[in-house]
């Protein structure tokens, strides 16, 4: 039986339907020669395809035919995770060191700023009379110093969510309306895609995969989104898609130029 599912392609910065191993449908159709085309991560709403462009949102059909709402947004840039939260969307923007909640037409119900919550750095270029022809036009206008978090991934657990910050080397805890944060974890470095299986929090690194204080798969470069799948796990890492078994032995292994989070992934 073969997989289906979408992922985005961060060297390519397309999404990208892929089934029995192949990529069948493309958006764009190429990769785009524009900052303002890159595709960032996919997400799932209502059964369509939602995806974060670099300072945009579309929604799609889940074949990826139709395109029912695409618009700028000035608080999407370099977006790392988008996910449904009831009749809303959740978004970690990374280059603006923040997450928010908006309705499907755009409207914001919710920020959270990491520089306001004492976990990352305030991106001077947002509040620039500028800020829309840079975050457009450039990939540049990110916070460079040592305090910035570089959020990457949102985990929901109800009001709650999981969230890496990947070079404080920390994994927190963040309720949607609230603000602050709980300090769940000190971590490895290149801490991405946090979650909680049986109670035992498992996270990609640059090198394998930390299940609590046990390294597995070091060979395995750079994961990017991992979560529980049927008796064991999948992930994306710098080469592909791979399912395991509970034991984090290899099942099978789908080879694509860097692909980030996955979604609608099924088994036909």
């Amino acid at each position: 039986m073969s997989l289906k599912f979408w992922t985005s392609l961060q060297s390519l910065k397309q999404a990208v339907l892929v089934d029995d191993g192949k990529i069948v449908k493309s958006i764009p159709p190429r990769p785009p020669k524009t900052i303002f085309r890159r595709c960032g991560p996919c997400g799932e709403f209502d059964g369509k395809l939602a995806i974060a462009k670099h300072a945009s949102f579309e929604l799609w059909s889940r074949d990826g035919i139709e395109c029912f709402r695409s618009f700028h947004h000035p608080l999407i840039y370099a977006p790392h995770d988008i996910v449904q939260y009831g009749d809303n969307l959740l978004i970690c923007s990374s280059g603006l060191e923040m997450f928010f909640l908006m309705d499907i037409d755009g409207n914001v119900k919710w920020e959270w700023w990491g520089y306001k919550n004492g976990l990352g750095e305030k991106n001077t270029f947002f509040f620039q009379d500028d800020w829309v022809v840079n975050q457009t036009t450039t990939d540049t206008s990110t916070p460079a110093s040592e305090e910035r978090a570089h959020f990457n991934s949102i985990y929901l657990m109800g009001e709650k969510f999981l969230a890496g910050a990947l070079y404080q080397k920390k994994v927190v805890e963040i309720t949607i309306g609230e603000d602050g944060f709980k300090l769940i974890a000190d971590v490895e470095a290149g801490c991405h895609s946090p979650f909680l299986h049986n109670g035992v929090l498992i996270y990609g690194t640059s090198e394998g995969v930390m299940v609590g204080a046990k390294r597995v798969l070091p060979d395995y470069k750079w994961i990017k989104t991992i979560r529980a799948f049927e008796d064991g796990f999948v992930f994306t890492y710098e080469r592909g898609l791979v399912t395991t078994d509970a034991d984090w032995q290899i099942k099978e292994e789908i080879l694509l130029p860097a692909p980030f989070k996955f979604v609608y992934l099924e088994r036909l």
